[in-house]
């Protein structure tokens, strides 16, 4: 895309196809020359909260906290500086009340583009993509 000024903003979403059938992903806004939205991004709508931590030198912990509801199951795929997808179960924390998965060779400055697919009510979902940067 060409012909962005500066604080310009661009809305998008997507549609894919995956098993033969249509998702549409939720509404993404991105403000051009802007740094990166920080997590945790709470979800409207009471949905869930999501974030990404550094737990040591080389290690990120992602979370994912159910609002309100119960999730069957949660699975996180991530990506460590560009390198090849990882789909990992993630563990319940009853302690945290929220699904927990540490991964290590997560090195200071290696980008994390990552999402979730999660249970709820019986049916399965994916959420939008997100990007984390280990300080």
């Amino acid at each position: 895309m060409g012909g962005l000024s500066s604080g310009q903003a661009i809305n998008y979403s997507f549609t894919y196809q995956k098993n033969g059938l249509q998702y549409d992903t939720g509404s993404y806004s991105y403000t051009f020359g802007s740094a990166p939205t920080p997590t945790p991004t709470p979800i409207p709508n009471g949905g869930f909260a999501q974030a990404v931590n550094s737990t040591g030198s080389n290690q990120a912990q992602f979370t994912f906290q159910p609002s309100g509801w119960t999730a069957g199951y949660v699975i996180v795929h991530y990506t460590v500086a560009g390198g090849g997808q990882q789909n990992v179960n993630m563990t319940y924390n009853s302690g945290t009340s929220r699904w927990e998965y540490t991964a290590s060779g997560v090195n200071p400055g290696n980008t994390v583009n990552y999402s979730f697919t999660y249970q709820k009510g019986g049916l399965q979902y994916d959420t939008g993509s997100y990007s984390w940067v280990h300080p």
